[in-house]
């Protein structure tokens, strides 16, 4: 039997208190002892690359399209006054599409 674990956004694990960094032991212990397989995303932090190194990596990278279709999906849940504004949503996609590059 193989077992899988998924771990979503390890970069948001608090570092106060080492919490990230116990994380990770447990994990690399997981890894060794059990054999358990893990799939894990992240926002590219070296220290924490360094620590699952030799394993497979993968950057994946939204693009403005993807961030404008899931933006145009969800403008309907916006108050009264940004929809009744395209001037204001086309502002809004444009500055969380320039926000989300950054992240």
């Amino acid at each position: 039997m193989r077992v899988f674990i998924l771990i979503d956004a390890l970069d948001e694990c608090d570092i106060f208190q080492g919490c990230r960094s116990k994380l990770v032991s447990e994990i690399s212990s997981l890894r060794e002892k059990a054999r358990a397989n893990f799939y894990i995303t992240s926002r590219p932090i070296p220290e924490l690359g360094k620590q699952f190194q030799p394993c497979l990596t993968r950057e994946i990278i939204a693009t403005d399209s993807d961030v404008y279709t899931y933006l145009n999906g969800n403008m309907s849940q916006l108050k009264k006054c940004v929809l009744n504004n395209p001037e204001l949503q086309k502002e809004i996609r444009t500055e969380i599409t320039i926000a989300v590059k950054e992240m």
